[in-house]
């Protein structure tokens, strides 16, 4: 396996609430994500050989904060 390491330009956007459900119970969820741009490999001229790269970061996250 040769050197997968490189670097590409990416955005991200992300986005969170609260609900507050009772006096002492509050509900949090939130989302963030991250586009990254593909990134095209030439490792060979003759015979052409080459890879494409892309990905996407997806983050959900749930939760609950409980006053005693």
């Amino acid at each position: 396996m040769n050197d997968m390491s490189f670097v590409v330009n990416s955005n991200s956007i992300g986005l969170g609430f609260n609900y507050k459900a009772t006096d002492k119970l509050t509900l949090k969820a939130s989302y963030f994500q991250t586009m990254y741009d593909t990134y095209d490999r030439v490792t060979s001229t003759t015979p052409l050989v080459s890879d494409s790269f892309t990905r996407t970061n997806r983050v959900l996250g749930v939760g609950c904060q409980v006053d005693l």
